[in-house]
């Protein structure tokens, strides 16, 4: 989700960190833990984190993680022009 629909980088490291770059600055970044038995799957506490880290509100993190949300959403959402 973070790479394909987001379109997110990823940043080699311990933890998996991607990054939104738009017009040349960083506008997000969040880690993915990639040997942490407790997040193998979504959880709240971890939905939660992400969407934080991304400055969207819960329900809309679970709206992309969902397909129910795209990238341009995302975007309108961060710029305070989403209307939904």
């Amino acid at each position: 989700m973070l790479t394909g629909k987001l379109g997110m980088e990823p940043e080699p490291g311990d933890h998996q960190w991607y990054r939104m770059v738009v017009d040349g600055r960083t506008i997000a970044r969040t880690p993915v833990s990639r040997g942490n038995q407790k997040y193998k799957t979504l959880g709240v506490d971890l939905t939660s984190k992400m969407a934080k880290q991304l400055g969207v509100s819960n329900a809309f993190f679970t709206g992309l993680v969902q397909c129910s949300k795209s990238k341009a959403d995302y975007l309108a959402f961060r710029e305070g022009t989403d209307t939904r």
